[in-house]
């Protein structure tokens, strides 16, 4: 009796440890991924605004070099665009043999 009991308990855990993996691995699918997706298109929008901003600077055009919260406002969508993107990515249709 008491290797089926073990055997059981080793099944048990191994059920266990195969669903917190499974766990892990949607949360990075679905969440982690998408959010570091999104830290990038936040940093990118950025960047290339306040880029802008500063070589409207130096050429002349604006009198001083600013960065106001309509800029982090707008950059916000860079983070929403590539965040969903990537979140979308999860629920897009596989063919056979082809991507991942």
């Amino acid at each position: 009796m008491k290797n089926i009991s073990t055997t059981n308990s080793a099944t048990e855990q191994s059920a266990t440890e195969s669903q917190d993996s499974q766990v892990f691995k949607n949360i990075k699918s679905y969440f982690l991924n998408p959010v570091k997706g999104g830290i990038f298109g936040f940093a990118a929008f950025f960047g290339l605004l306040s880029g802008i901003k500063y070589f409207s600077y130096l050429v002349g055009s604006q009198a001083k070099f600013s960065l106001d919260i309509a800029d982090v406002t707008l950059s916000l969508l860079g983070f929403v665009l590539v965040f969903l993107i990537k979140f979308l990515e999860n629920f897009q249709e596989k063919e056979p043999g082809i991507g991942k």
